[in-house]
């Protein structure tokens, strides 16, 4: 596990989105950076504000289970120590073991910007990895739910299995099939869509599970975790899952939104100033193109100036959109 990766799991700390076993490992790896045997360090500030908030965390399990039995306590303790890290093919493999139980290794895939992937799981699913995202799931399969955690967006080709349905775990959704093809959008801060390419997928929220819907090829649902909603429409997943070959189609999508794409997809920052909402829809595809050439593009549907500053992100400044 590379800085880049800690500071992610770090960050989904703080916003209370790690499981038992996440802590657990990133005790062990802030006790490795502390003694000076991890394979990077840490600035004195952010070494006192991390430690911090770990034993802040720490602290608030303990009270929560403080009714837990002394000798399962330290059982849990054991295990949290025991976790150990590898790199393995540019993937983290977790060991999370204890004298009482089998070794449960979590594997984890990121992407970086302009990089995607494509996985195949112990089940002989396939997942394809969209830039900027990350994905865990576990070496092997239990006999439960198949059950996988997704930050970003992928395209998931799942293997049916009657008897352990398929579970991907996004920030505020829970999407559970038995065997279909489907795309997860669900970048951290933005709302997030699953899309239906073949099969059934049946979408609900983490603490409303009842609040759920079934969907059908060509169908989606989008999440907006401000109003905790779940819209249904229906929506072409051809044009959804484009990305896989590095096509970007939009279909009558407000002008900010492509801005937001654009600035998700080549990983730069895009500021859009002087745009009200709902003031432009574009209709537009672009295959395999880069960053200036589709802003260039755009500006024969809608009249705006930009210019590339000096930390590489881009002003862009909107004046109206040009009628066809």
């Amino acid at each position: 596990m590379n800085k880049e990766d800690f500071r992610r799991l770090l960050w989904r700390q703080k916003e209370g989105k790690t499981s038992t076993e996440e802590d657990g490992l990133i005790q062990q790896i802030w006790t490795r950076i502390h003694d000076g045997q991890a394979p990077f360090g840490w600035e004195e500030e952010e070494e006192e504000s991390v430690g911090k908030r770990i034993q802040e965390k720490i602290h608030s399990r303990i009270q929560v289970e403080e009714a837990v039995p002394t000798t399962v306590f330290w059982k849990l303790m054991k295990v949290a120590a025991a976790v150990l890290v590898f790199l393995i093919g540019g993937a983290g493999l977790w060991y999370l073991s204890s004298s009482d139980a089998p070794a449960t290794p979590l594997i984890v895939k990121t992407t970086g910007a302009g990089q995607r992937a494509k996985i195949t799981l112990p089940d002989g699913s396939t997942v394809q990895l969209n830039v900027n995202t990350t994905l865990t799931y576990p070496q092997e399969f239990g006999e439960g739910l198949r059950t996988v955690s997704l930050e970003g967006e992928a395209f998931f080709e799942v293997e049916r299995d009657t008897v352990r349905p398929f579970l991907v775990r996004s920030e505020g959704l829970e999407t559970k099939v038995l065997g279909t093809s489907f795309n997860v959008n669900a970048y951290n801060g933005k709302q997030e869509m699953v899309t239906v390419k073949s099969g059934k997928v049946q979408v609900s929220q983490h603490d409303l599970p009842d609040n759920r819907v079934l969907l059908l090829p060509d169908e989606a649902v989008v999440f907006d975790g401000a109003t905790a909603s779940l819209l249904k429409q229906p929506f072409d997943a051809d044009k959804v899952i484009g990305w896989k070959s590095g096509k970007l189609d939009f279909d009558m999508v407000p002008f900010d939104d492509v801005v937001a794409t654009l600035e998700q997809y080549y990983h730069t920052d895009i500021i859009l100033k002087n745009y009200e909402d709902g003031s432009c829809m574009i209709k537009a595809a672009y295959q395999n193109n880069g960053l200036t050439f589709i802003l260039s593009g755009l500006q024969l549907l809608v009249d705006f100036e930009y210019e590339k500053q000096a930390d590489d992100s881009i002003v862009i400044t909107y004046k109206s959109c040009r009628k066809s």
